[in-house]
């Protein structure tokens, strides 16, 4: 065996060091870094493989004999057994460093945190670092039991001050949440207090642990060592503990006969008693899974306490569950060979392909009062309404066009759309015919439209509800879906048939119904409105994925254009005949963002086609193709009732900074593109090709109609420059950009006096 682990040790070394080099690569700021990093991991490995084949005591031999008392080919065989304790370790330490690094854009925004949320991300990650400890104190204490071997012993100077020292040496791999977090937070102190109550919290839920097992344990047991010191919660102290296996009588008086039937490891036959240590652990564990649902349903999207938990704590919560389930389950199946993973994944897949879960959209049946009103509503009616509820006005029409990029175009759209109006004023409302737009442009045309009437201009405080319902967090509505109905839909998937309308989707939409003051509305009651001339058309751009068609969700009836063939032929009102479909669900439809949201069907109960619908960003990310395909049904009408109409397309979008960047030259290496290289290309050249087309679509359809019919056109651009972000929460950086962006343009923008020009007398 000796010779056996000296020429295995080498090779341990070496992947040691190269999964250590692979970590700190990843989270490395520059590629300089990263190269310096992997060499350094490199050399390690190198020099300790050339010490142990020399003769002399490899650094790792070194480091173990002076610890421990057991061999080393023990130490090794206990670092598989402890390989889920040590991978909830190094996630608990890479994660933050992930976040801010590599995967920033889709994570960061979790460390963006407030003093409240201070507290409950310090409170659950030191309850992650001791579950971590518990769970390393559980399997070197009764492994032996149950896998055989002397197991892993300390020396004796180290025992002592493990014992002594173990909750804060393990609390250390809290740090790097808490830090991530505190480093990202501008009131630094009142985010340290925080921190200190939330690890005050968490020391005192290890105390009342403690105290509460040593309460009802009878007093001949030996007092716990796992937490914290049970002597200090007895009135009797004792010398003994349960490291020295000196307990009478059976300490699991709930679970014996359990733990009996899980054998060895759990069960001690000779003495016919339990091991405490697992009920003790089978008791957090129970408290952990308690905890768990009291969250999810006290901050629940719908309950009006979701922002008052961070999206971070979900997280956390989630590797609470996993720092116990998974070296429980490692320690039951080792027993027998079995692969965690394997078991669990062969088990969710096994249930997915019973259950047939997939994700959904809620609609409902039409209103008949509704449908009565507005029982026909073209797109050449619903102009016709527009123009008669504008007498004498209607020669001017303004429609705007929104593109995606998530929250910080749907902050964008509400910050222009509301700007405008409180600029030009009623001019604008009344010209204003159309709104076509995708992705998170879908999301700030909703909160605009949200409120609007024949009374517009609306005042000042009504506009800023607008822009700040536009511009709030919805990250922990998404965290609160992902932990809960998405999770349960991964790891128990016939429950969720139950709820087949449950998911982080569902989430998302819920926590934007929230911030409008006409939740209810939906396709059918806005078509009455528009029907009667009081407001725009909606045209919510979405992808049907089966086909790679446009799915445009509108109040009017595109499909029956009056002769002329409407390109984007699947519309919601057609395809689901006598169903209707609130507004919020036809933005978060157009939103749904990849990965961030799933891609939904209709509901069973729909009686429509199962078309899974994704981002309209898909199709075309700038809300121009179904616009076009709207101006150029409605214009032959503007054209008969106005002597020289004149139209203004306002374009709304975001410039993504980050896809700009990467226009330079690249540090990936030539394999990367060899294997992903048509992947890269075809992701690369989607935003691009729509961009170029959609640029010929407005020139070709403002020559078609000057040169022929004397309609007058006016094309401006609002563009904003910044970083997208790929989750549902803006920096207070990010939201004063947007701002002092609008603030500028409106001061000294070209684009702006275009308009001014465009309105003017």
């Amino acid at each position: 065996m000796a010779r056996v682990l000296a020429v295995v040790l080498p090779i341990i070394e070496i992947a040691a060091a190269a999964m250590v080099g692979l970590a700190l690569s990843m989270t490395a700021w520059s590629p300089n870094s990263r190269h310096v990093l992997n060499v350094l991991g490199v050399s390690f490995a190198v020099v300790a493989m050339a010490a142990t084949f020399s003769g002399a005591r490899g650094i790792v031999r070194r480091l173990h004999d002076a610890w421990f008392e057991n061999e080393m080919v023990e130490s090794v065989r206990y670092f598989f057994l402890m390989r889920y304790h040590f991978l909830c370790a190094a996630l608990m330490i890479v994660f933050p460093a992930l976040a801010v690094q590599r995967f920033r854009r889709l994570l960061e925004p979790m460390f963006d945190v407030r003093p409240l949320d201070m507290l409950f991300v310090s409170w659950m990650a030191l309850l992650n670092a001791w579950a971590i400890m518990v769970g390393v104190q559980l399997t070197s204490r009764y492994g032996p039991h149950r896998f055989g071997g002397g197991g892993v012993v300390l020396r004796e100077a180290w025992r002592k001050l493990g014992i002594r020292l173990k909750v804060p040496l393990f609390g250390v791999l809290a740090v790097p949440m808490i830090a991530t977090c505190l480093w990202k937070m501008e009131r630094w102190g009142s985010g340290a207090a925080a921190a200190t109550g939330g690890a005050a919290l968490a020391f005192l839920t290890l105390g009342f642990t403690t105290w509460q097992r040593e309460s009802l344990v009878p007093p001949q047991v030996a007092p716990s060592r796992l937490l914290l010191n049970g002597n200090w919660f007895r009135r009797t102290k004792s010398d003994e503990s349960e490291e020295t296996d000196a307990e009478s009588g059976d300490a699991g008086l709930v679970l014996p006969a359990l733990l009996r039937f899980l054998g060895p490891g759990y069960y001690d036959v000779e003495r016919a008693r339990s091991r405490p240590g697992h009920l003790l652990a089978a008791s957090l564990l129970a408290a952990v899974a308690v905890t768990y649902g009291l969250i999810g349903f006290t901050f629940r999207p719908r309950g009006g306490w979701n922002d008052w938990f961070p999206p971070l704590g979900y997280a956390l919560i989630i590797f609470l569950l996993g720092a116990w389930g998974l070296p429980a389950a490692a320690f039951f199946f080792d027993r027998w060979r079995v692969p965690v993973l394997g078991a669990l994944l062969s088990t969710i897949v096994v249930l997915y392909s019973l259950s047939n879960t997939d994700h959904y959209y809620p609609t409902k049946p039409a209103d008949a009062d509704l449908v009565a009103r507005a029982v026909s509503l073209t797109p050449q009616e619903a102009f016709d309404a527009w123009h008669a509820a504008r007498p004498g006005h209607g020669d001017r029409m303004t429609v705007v066009v929104l593109s995606g990029g998530g929250i910080s175009a749907a902050a964008w759209a509400a910050e222009v759309l509301t700007g405008l109006e409180s600029a030009i004023g009623r001019p604008f409302t009344e010209s204003l015919h159309a709104l076509s737009s995708a992705s998170g442009g879908s999301v700030g045309a909703m909160y605009y439209l949200d409120g609007f009437g024949p009374r517009s201009p609306r005042p000042a405080d009504e506009l800023e509800r607008i822009r700040s319902a536009a511009r709030r967090s919805s990250l922990a509505a998404l965290a609160w879906g992902v932990a809960y109905p998405d999770a349960w839909r991964f790891v128990a998937p016939p429950i969720m048939r139950l709820f087949p309308d449950l998911d982080r989707g569902w989430a998302l939409q819920e926590a934007w119904r929230g911030q409008l003051a006409r939740p209810g509305e939906s396709l059918f009651s806005i078509r009455a409105r528009i029907a009667r001339g009081e407001m725009p058309v909606p045209l919510f751009d979405a992808t049907m994925v089966d086909a790679g068609k446009q799915f445009v969700m509108c109040p009017a009836d595109i499909h029956r254009a009056g002769g002329h063939h409407f390109r984007p032929s699947l519309g919601f009102l057609r395809e689901f005949d006598g169903r209707d479909l609130d507004l919020v669900t036809a933005a978060r439809l157009s939103a749904t963002f990849p990965w961030v949201s799933p891609i939904p069907r209709a509901s069973r109960a729909s009686g429509g086609p199962d078309w899974h619908i994704a981002d309209g960003a898909y199709f075309d990310n700038y809300g121009v193709v179904s616009m076009v395909e709207w101006l150029n049904v409605v214009l032959p009408r503007l054209r008969e009732r106005a002597a020289r109409p004149r139209v203004l397309i306002i374009r709304v979008s975001i410039r993504d900074v980050a896809l700009d960047a990467r226009t330079g030259s690249s540090d990936k290496p030539g394999w990367t593109y060899t294997l992903y290289g048509p992947v890269i290309t075809l992701l690369s050249t989607s935003s691009t090709s729509q961009l170029a087309r959609n640029e010929q679509l407005l020139e070709l359809i403002s020559d078609r109609w000057t040169s022929r019919d004397e309609i007058d056109f006016e094309i401006v651009h609002f563009a904003l420059n910044t970083e997208v972000p790929l989750s549902w929460q803006l920096t207070a950086d990010a939201i004063a950009q947007i701002q002092s962006r609008w603030e500028t343009e409106r001061a000294e923008g070209a684009e702006f006096r275009r308009v001014q020009e465009f309105f003017r007398p």
